[in-house]
């Protein structure tokens, strides 16, 4: 085996290796209000509203693929690579047609 380490990885004593660390991972989003209140028109009056099981949804949107600005060196490189394929492309499809006045 081959053990590679990245330059800049920490060298750690070994009571460092030895120490434990405690996380505690929690369900709760820190971007949900704690007390929510609303308008009660039967009571003329806010009162707090309970919580419920819509505050413990988030919802997270996925959407692969790629963006990038007309303008940026990325951008220019993506398409002089695109450029070309398509030019190999119809450079292979040309030669494999072969002559078009009928000779082959």
């Amino acid at each position: 085996k081959c053990i590679v380490r990245p330059d800049n990885q920490l060298n750690l004593t070994d009571a460092q290796l030895k120490e434990e660390i405690t996380r505690v991972l929690t369900g709760d989003d820190p971007n949900v209000p704690r007390s929510i209140s609303k308008f009660n028109y039967k009571d003329r009056c806010f009162k707090p509203d309970p919580p419920g099981q819509s505050d413990h949804m988030a919802v997270h949107f996925a959407s692969t693929g790629c963006l990038l600005h007309k303008d940026s060196k990325g951008y220019e490189a993506q398409k002089k690579r695109e450029e070309k394929c398509c030019e190999r492309k119809k450079s292979s499809n040309t030669e494999e047609a072969g002559p078009e006045n009928g000779e082959g």
